[in-house]
């Protein structure tokens, strides 16, 4: 029952869809005319006979009213759900992709610096891209980045005020670099056959697509073979690769 008190209204009742009590109204009317039916002598059924039956024919009609609405209501709700879906999967299908492809050492001193390759595979610009980057050292082998050394990137990432657009099926570089103190010194007890130094990089990517939803992509290397030739090899570590 709904009361109202005071000009405040109360209702311990769950909403009910309007078609739902109209049933119940003509069930009870039905229940009602069944009952009074029942009480009438012979002679009393045979003179509202007509009656009886305008009564019954518009019971009929409106309990099949209500199956109507009821399925296109449904069909519309259905509709509106794979509406709903298209649009979604018509956004993705557009959106930006942006990832990390790639890596390669460029120096080695006075700074040590790598280079990043970078690729907006999507169908549509890369808007508000921001990246943080940087060198862990001594890193475990394929584990990826520490909690500390993911909150250093979310820090950096904070930290940037200028954002740059990356058009689609373009590629870009992104520079780490150290001030000569980080990695330099220590690159020949990297090289060492014995090494028990060991150098990741890692970083992460942030960036809106066209329909204002906002990505970010992590990506991490590990040096694997450093004395590889022509080039130092790199591989992913096991964790800290992601694109959403």
């Amino acid at each position: 029952m709904c009361k109202q008190e005071n000009e405040t209204i109360e209702c311990d009742c769950e909403a009910r869809d309007a078609y739902d009590e109209f049933e119940q109204r003509i069930g009870r009317i039905g229940i009602g005319i069944v009952t009074v039916w029942r009480k009438l002598e012979v002679s009393e059924k045979v003179g509202h006979a007509l009656a009886l039956a305008t009564l019954i024919a518009l019971i009929v009609y409106a309990g099949y009213t209500i199956k109507i609405y009821r399925a296109n209501r449904d069909a519309a709700d259905t509709a509106q759900g794979q509406l709903k879906q298209m649009i979604s999967q018509a956004k993705d299908d557009q959106r930006a992709w942006v990832g990390a492809v790639g890596i390669k050492i460029t120096q080695y001193a006075p700074a040590f610096r790598t280079e990043i390759a970078l690729i907006n595979s999507g169908k549509s610009p890369a808007l508000n891209l921001k990246r943080a980057s940087g060198y862990i050292l001594p890193c475990t082998l394929e584990s990826g980045p520490t909690p500390n050394d993911i909150k250093l990137i979310e820090d950096k990432l904070a930290s940037i005020r200028d954002h740059i657009a990356m058009p689609p099926s373009v590629t870009s570089t992104l520079e780490v670099s150290d001030d000569g103190t980080q990695v330099t010194p220590k690159w020949p007890a990297i090289t060492r056959k014995t090494a028990t130094e060991f150098l990741c990089v890692y970083g992460k990517l942030e960036y809106d697509d066209v329909a204002n939803r906002r990505h970010s992509t992590t990506f991490c290397y590990y040096l694997k073979d450093p004395t590889a030739k022509p080039l130092p090899q790199f591989a992913s570590c096991e964790s800290y690769n992601d694109m959403n």
